[in-house]
């Protein structure tokens, strides 16, 4: 036997023994990822359930709310971004067309179903020649659910539920106007 084939059997048993320990890191790092606890997993929301079997998610009267206070912490950046899922179908700046709804420059305190050049819906216009007017509070209801606060509307938004987001999108849209509404 030559140094040759020495050399070969020791480089192969070199390379066996290689793949097993690489073989086993990556499977420690694929299955076993350094992760902090924090961030691992998903985190999957349960209601808590009474003995008697209904859940203990307290509902928030939300008439009770005083917008004072929540507009007081109000984020700006948070409505912005909130606002982007209405950028499908709105437009917020001064002078920009209507798109599938009409634009939102000046909302707050405008009269409901009032812009022009925008066909709203038999249900949104009755709403406006009752005389509503786009207050913080009529926002704050119409944005949980537009289709069940104002029945027969075309907006085919589910709506948002979260108090404070709804909140942060308002405070955007107030301050999209010739001057920013004040919140009573």
């Amino acid at each position: 036997m030559n140094n040759y084939e020495f050399d070969k059997i020791i480089l192969s048993i070199a390379l066996a023994i290689f793949a097993i320990v690489f073989c086993i890191n990556m499977g420690d790092l694929i299955y076993y990822p350094n992760i902090p606890i924090k961030t691992k997993g998903y985190k999957i929301d349960i209601p808590e359930v009474n003995h008697d079997g209904t859940n203990k998610v307290e509902e928030i009267d939300e008439s009770t709310l005083d917008l004072k206070v929540l507009f007081s912490k109000a984020n700006y950046k948070n409505g912005e971004s909130i606002f982007k899922k209405c950028s499908i179908c709105h437009t917020i700046n001064r002078g920009e067309a209507n798109k599938i709804g009409p634009n939102l420059w000046n909302i707050l305190n405008s009269k409901v179903a009032s812009k022009s050049g925008f066909a709203y819906s038999s249900a949104m216009s009755n709403k406006g020649n009752l005389g509503d007017i786009w207050s913080a509070q009529e926002l704050f209801n119409y944005l949980k659910s537009p289709k069940k606060y104002v029945p027969g509307t075309k907006m085919a938004f589910a709506g948002i539920k979260k108090i404070e987001d709804r909140v942060d999108l308002i405070e955007f849209l107030r301050n999209h106007a010739n001057s920013p509404a004040k919140i009573e």
